[in-house]
This record gives C-alpha cells, structure tokens and sequence, in this order.
C-alpha cells in the first residue's frame, strides 16, 4: 500500500469521493473522518471502499496520508483545510470554499505554498467545453445576455432525510442556495470570467422552515458589460438547470438534466453537442490524483484554484448584501 487518503465528512458525496478514489487509487486505503466527532460505524461505509473510520483527529497516522478531500459541511472548511496544508497535503475541498470570502482569506497564505484544489465538477462535462468553444467562435458575433436557471425542491435532494436537518436548510452550516447552488455561477465566471454583482432580489415570503435565502434572483455584468441573469431556488417541484447565451448570430442553450447542448441560427440551422459519456466526478478526482502523480504544485485546469473559489466568494458575499425581498 502506498499510503492513504484521508476523506473528512460522511455524505452522500463523501462516499463518492470514496468509492471513486479506491477505483483509481487501489494502491492507497480511504479513510473517513467525522467532521461533526460522531462515531462511525465501518461496516455502514465498507461497501464506498472505506477501510478505517475516526471520529477525532488527534487519533490520524497523519504520517500515511498521501491526499486529503474535504466533503464536510462548508462551516468546517477552512479549519480542517488549514491544519492539512500545514502538514503539505495535496488537499481538494467540495464546494464552496467557505462560508464567506473572510473567512476563506485565511487560507489564501497557504493556497500560495502548497496544492489545494476546489470540487465544482461541472467544469469536467464535455459540453461545457464545447459551449466555451462556441461562445469564442467569430461568427457567433458578440454575447449579448446570459440567462441561468437551476432549482429544486430541496425535500427532494435528500429523500432519507427532513429537509429541516440537511446542511443546505441551515445558514450555519453554509446552506442557502447562494451557497449550496454556487456550481452555476462558478461555471459562469468560468466561462465568462470575473463577474460583477449589481442587484439581487429573494423570495418574499418563504415557502420552507430553513433560515436561508430559498430563491434568489441575480442580476450581475460581465467584464465586457455583458449581463448575466441568474436564478436559484430550493422550492420549485419540477426540477430545472438550464442556461442559455444569447449572441448577436446565434442562441446557444444547454439543459444539463438532459444533456443536450444546441446552437441555433436565423436561417434555422442547429448544431448539437455530443451528449456526454463520462462522469463528471470521476474526471475530477482523475485529474486531482493526476496532479499529485506529476507533483504538481497548484491545481491543473479545470480544476477551480482557491483565488478563483475567492473571486465566487466575494461575489456571493455582494449578492448577499444586496439582497432584497420586495
């Protein structure tokens, strides 16, 4: 055995992250630490490919850990991710990086000295690098709006569980849809770049028993002043997550629940996308384990940096500030 990695949380996303590490890194052994100091119990996680649970980390051979995945609740990150960079553990965090841009400069001196990489897995579809493609294509003309739209009935993410007890329902934790919907706008700032904060609007009156935002409506401008649309809600029942880029010599729209990617002109020709084929996740965790393969000091595109899960944060954190529900 070459060493361990060292998962921190006990998720659906966790166990992810477990059972896709031990299928690319049968060398290593996957160990599951409680963020929350509960005791686990292995047998309920030997099937992901868990061979060790602890439930404090004072009790880690932390000498064996060759890579570290965040998977705790947002609240945790930056504690937890601080003490494995001072010990030079390549370490990936979920998304989002932090409960706010404050509490996640303080992680900035670190991201500066070793490798730590951000989990926002839509970066690994195909189509979203063939809608980067398009999107600088010269005879597509200029961008001239983006619409994004993602929503869900939060009661149905998590079917075993009261929506009341999930992190996404509790502001402490790092829950709310700014927060826990960030994936779209970082695909957003990806594909357009950095991106300005103009307004925000929630929902007035809500419909769930949580204390976040549960529908939030984004106005924000692109560098080149190209407006940005984007609305995020945990309370709709008909599931959505769609966008579309509006230039002046097509319409380019991506639904990622079906897969379908199509460019559309006015002479009525379409262009469609390969559908997809492989797993975003898995991709992920490829190219994480790639990069300690070839000791890689900082993350390899696409993987999200820290000074990019940043840039998201203070965005969010404007958002926030500007949101009213009138």
């Amino acid at each position: 055995m070459s060493g361990a990695i060292l998962i921190i949380g006990s998720g659906a996303i966790a166990l992810r992250h477990a059972s896709n590490s031990r299928r690319l890194r049968p060398d290593c052994e996957c160990w599951l630490l409680s963020a929350s100091g509960r005791e686990l119990n292995l047998v309920d996680y030997q099937a992901d490919g868990v061979s060790r649970c602890f439930s404090q980390w004072q009790a880690l051979p932390l000498a064996q850990i060759e890579a570290a995945i965040i998977a705790a609740p947002a609240s945790h990150h930056i504690d937890y991710a601080l003490r494995l960079a001072s010990l030079k553990i390549p370490l990936l965090i979920e998304k989002p990086l932090a409960l706010n841009a404050a509490d996640a400069e303080r992680l900035l001196p670190s991201a500066k000295q070793g490798y730590i990489a951000l989990a926002y897995p839509l970066r690994f579809r195909q189509q979203l690098a063939q809608l980067k493609q398009w999107l600088q294509a010269p005879e597509h003309g200029r961008l001239l709006h983006v619409h994004a739209h993602v929503g869900q009935h939060l009661a149905a993410w998590r079917p075993h569980l009261p929506y009341q007890q999930s992190v996404s329902a509790q502001r402490k934790l790092g829950g709310g849809v700014l927060l826990e919907l960030s994936h779209e706008l970082d695909y957003l700032q990806w594909l357009l770049g950095p991106l300005t904060a103009q307004c925000a609007l929630s929902m007035p009156q809500p419909l769930l028993q949580a204390d976040v935002e549960q529908s939030v409506t984004s106005l924000l401008t692109s560098a080149d002043g190209v407006p940005v649309s984007l609305h995020q809600n945990f309370v709709q029942q008909v599931v959505q997550r769609e966008s579309v880029f509006t230039t002046e010599n097509a319409v380019l729209r991506w639904n990622l629940l079906t897969q379908t990617l199509i460019c559309r002109y006015a002479d009525g020709r379409t262009l469609q996308a390969n559908a997809e084929h492989s797993d975003m996740y898995l991709r992920l965790l490829e190219q994480f384990y790639a990069d300690q393969a070839q000791a890689q000091v900082q993350p390899s595109a696409p993987l999200a940096t820290v000074a990019e899960s940043m840039t998201l944060l203070k965005t969010l954190d404007a958002l926030r500030s500007m949101m009213r529900n009138d």
